[in-house]
């Protein structure tokens, strides 16, 4: 079953709460697609307890990619990574609560990633100016 939802056109601000659907409409901007999936992505168990949303880019927003590394502004990780500036405001971040989980073009954040074999989401954004599956 394909689940879908639609993110509102021109309210950067605007969040939804993502309740499993494998895709989110985003107006205008393409769409991010969730599998299923085992050992890479999320971690379905660190994503428990706490709600995940999906929103666009505010700014300030800050992730870690490595434990043992420090926490990054999503502004340098983006352009470091070469995502175009046109996309920066327009891509969808997923959060579990105010936490920065998944935002593409980066990946996941550290201590959100899956290990082994174990349950795990796969977030994709499908957009006509980015790769499918960044």
């Amino acid at each position: 079953i394909e689940l879908s939802r639609r993110m509102p056109v021109n309210d950067r601000a605007a969040a939804i709460r993502w309740a499993g659907e494998s895709r989110v409409v985003l107006a205008g901007d393409g769409e991010l697609r969730v599998r299923s999936v085992r050992g890479r992505g999320v971690s379905r168990a660190k994503l428990d307890g706490g709600t995940i949303t999906i929103r666009r880019r505010l700014g300030g927003e800050r992730m870690r990619l490595s434990a043992s590394r420090p926490r990054r502004t999503l502004k340098n990780l983006l352009q470091e990574a070469g995502v175009r500036p046109w996309l920066r405001s327009r891509m969808p971040l997923v959060f579990h609560d105010e936490e920065l989980v998944w935002a593409p073009g980066i990946g996941v954040a550290s201590n959100f990633r899956a290990r082994g074999t174990e349950p795990a989401l796969l977030f994709s954004w499908n957009h006509p100016g980015v790769e499918p599956g960044r």
